[in-house]
């Protein structure tokens, strides 16, 4: 057992998870910090999963709240991002069945915590989508890979048992993927 797994045996009722630096400068951080907030003061505490860096402990307990977070610098984006998943898939093997509620930003944290036979309830915070966006920062993205981000974020969609955007756009994105509108709060 890592010692990323050994913080999480307090046995926590709730997961915020994103692919972000936190804390940071960036509007993200904003978002993560409120949602996260929001969520740990109804579930009295909770595990904060997020990007880390040189500066930033991997480890710190504030209050109720424990922020773990993915200091490993890779530098290609999405080795990075599948690494951060798999960091997140070990997590939840040592507090997966005291999870009540698992809250997510981003499709990597998405595919570890949408994993079968869990038993707590799933948001999806949908601010945008891999497919969409990584084109314009890495031109030369293949269509395969990005056939098989468009089948990731699908993936997290359909196995959410909610979803929140922050705009009717983004719902409308959401809703092209075939989601019920029953399931989306803007």
């Amino acid at each position: 057992m890592s010692e990323q797994t050994k913080i999480l045996q307090t046995n926590p009722p709730a997961l915020y998870s994103a692919f972000d630096l936190f804390p940071s400068r960036k509007g993200a951080a904003i978002h993560i910090n409120k949602f996260s907030r929001a969520l740990f003061n109804e579930m009295n505490g909770g595990v904060l999963y997020v990007l880390g860096n040189e500066k930033l402990p991997e480890f710190q307990i504030e209050g109720n709240i424990e922020i773990v977070r993915f200091n490993h610098l890779i530098k290609n984006y999405l080795q990075r991002a599948l690494a951060f998943s798999d960091y997140l898939n070990e997590l939840l093997d040592g507090c997966e069945n005291d999870l009540q509620i698992c809250h997510f930003r981003d499709i990597w944290s998405g595919v570890a915590i949408l994993r079968k036979n869990r038993k707590y309830k799933t948001i999806f915070e949908a601010n945008g989508f891999p497919s969409i966006e990584l084109p314009f920062a890495y031109q030369n993205i293949s269509p395969e890979t990005l056939k098989k981000l468009y089948d990731m974020e699908k993936f997290c969609l359909e196995n959410s048992d909610k979803i929140i955007t922050p705009s009717h756009s983004i719902k409308k994105k959401v809703l092209s993927y075939g989601i019920g509108e029953e399931k989306i709060t803007v």
